[in-house]
């Protein structure tokens, strides 16, 4: 809700996709953005998605950056409350990462989190405490990406979220003093929408 936004380039790099060798780890797509309004733009796909298969229940908005969006889809067009259910990565129950209890998500927008947390659609919140047990440390990366034995070579896939986690682990660690490994902070909201049984959850007051 906010006139500019606050990026962190010290943890992403400039591109927000930077690699350990600086500089982004894909070439600049081709394709043009969508036409429209963000906004609008949302609420047409779900909208869509909610009436064209209703046996699927509610559309499942998955938030990990900033709320802004997601806040003014609850603002233009309230309606869409009915149709949705929003997890997002953000938020701490206790220590923050950018400032004693802020978390950079919704420090960057504590407006458009407030509409949000307030607009009674089913919210489910994966703070730190939970992205900071899911970590790809260096044990995790070298079972991942191993090229010994019968795997000479690993996938394209494979070898850009490599250079990703890597980079990351490397900033989260000279910035945070953080040297456990990457935490998986979006998979993690992601992994919540797909396998709750996954995770434990509780229903306290957001206030």
């Amino acid at each position: 809700m906010r006139e500019t936004a606050l990026l962190c380039p010290q943890i992403h790099g400039e591109t927000g996709l930077d690699g350990p060798h600086g500089g982004p780890v894909l070439p600049h797509s081709s394709r043009q953005p969508l036409p429209g309004k963000a906004v609008n733009v949302m609420f047409d796909t779900i909208q869509q998605q909610y009436q064209s298969l209703p046996e699927q229940g509610k559309v499942q908005l998955v938030c990990t950056g900033a709320l802004t969006n997601a806040a003014l889809l609850l603002l233009v067009y309230s309606d869409v409350k009915d149709m949705i259910e929003i997890t997002i990565m953000g938020g701490a129950i206790g220590v923050g990462n950018t400032g004693p209890v802020q978390e950079f998500n919704i420090q960057v927008d504590p407006e458009a989190a407030k509409i949000v947390f307030e607009s009674g659609v089913p919210l489910t919140m994966v703070p730190l405490e939970v992205t900071h047990t899911a970590l790809a440390t260096p044990a995790v990366l070298s079972r991942m990406f191993s090229r010994t034995g019968f795997t000479v070579s690993i996938s394209p896939l494979k070898a850009l979220v490599e250079l990703l986690l890597t980079f990351f682990a490397s900033t989260y660690k000279d910035v945070f003093k953080f040297d456990q490994g990457a935490p998986l902070h979006d998979p993690c909201a992601v992994a919540a929408v797909i396998a709750p049984d996954m995770f434990e959850t509780s229903r306290p007051s957001a206030q």
